[in-house]
């Protein structure tokens, strides 16, 4: 069975409430229809991944009891795939298309508005990865099925983009405001193209964890045979 340590729980029980106090603000302060931005389907998708690793942790903490060891199993394991594919895409296209200016995407200046978007699109993301180098994941291979699921719901949200803009009158970012279809085909693929690459970036993280573990425990072995024949030697 799993271990968790206290300083584990210290570090993360507070971030079930950060994330989730993040999304509420959103919902209620915000005058916009959120589900038209995929930030807010990474932070959603990011709040009950969070909340749920959290809570297992502390239910194998408090009552050393293995009763949602499963549930562990699928959010670390198969439901963070999607999560941590998603972060790295949507922090990468943000902060890109902010660099190229409002003409790209609109930014409201202030304190506030900017402490949001920096948790949004990276500091949520910081949290996953801070729990990926703490905890175990399992390094499962390339899989037809997950980029399948993947490109299912980057392409549903483009669908969901276009109703906004030729339906409902709304432009999620504002290089649409004045492209035309053909520019916005090109850049919606080049958007799947980053989100493909960001699903091989956590592979890549993935076999880089497993790797190393590999390598400390042939080193271990390796330092426990040494000992056992200094020991034979004296004796």
């Amino acid at each position: 069975m799993r271990k968790v340590s206290k300083a584990q729980l210290i570090i993360f029980i507070p971030h079930p409430l950060i994330t989730s106090s993040f999304v509420i603000i959103a919902e209620f302060l915000s005058n916009k229809k959120l589900y038209y931005f995929l930030t807010f389907w990474q932070l959603w998708a990011n709040t009950l991944y969070i909340f749920m690793i959290t809570l297992c942790d502390c239910v194998l903490f408090f009552f050393n009891t293995p009763c949602l060891e499963k549930v562990n199993s699928f959010f670390r394991n198969i439901f963070s795939r999607y999560c941590f594919t998603f972060s790295y895409a949507v922090a990468f296209l943000y902060w890109s298309l902010l660099s190229l200016g409002p003409s790209f995407l609109h930014a409201r200046p202030g304190l506030l508005p900017y402490v949001f978007h920096l948790y949004c699109h990276g500091g949520n993301t910081l949290i996953l990865l801070l729990d990926f180098y703490m905890n175990e994941y399992k390094n499962l291979p390339y899989s037809f099925t997950e980029m399948f699921i993947i490109s299912v719901i980057f392409w549903f949200y483009g669908i969901v983009v276009c109703y906004a803009k030729y339906y409902d009158g709304i432009n999620p970012y504002a290089f649409m405001e004045k492209a035309e279809i053909r520019q916005l085909i090109v850049a919606g693929i080049m958007f799947y193209i980053i989100v493909l690459n960001s699903y091989q970036v956590h592979l890549l993280l993935l076999r880089k964890k497993a790797n190393s573990k590999e390598r400390s425990k042939e080193e271990t072995k390796m330092i426990e045979r040494e000992q056992k024949v200094t020991s034979s030697s004296v004796v």
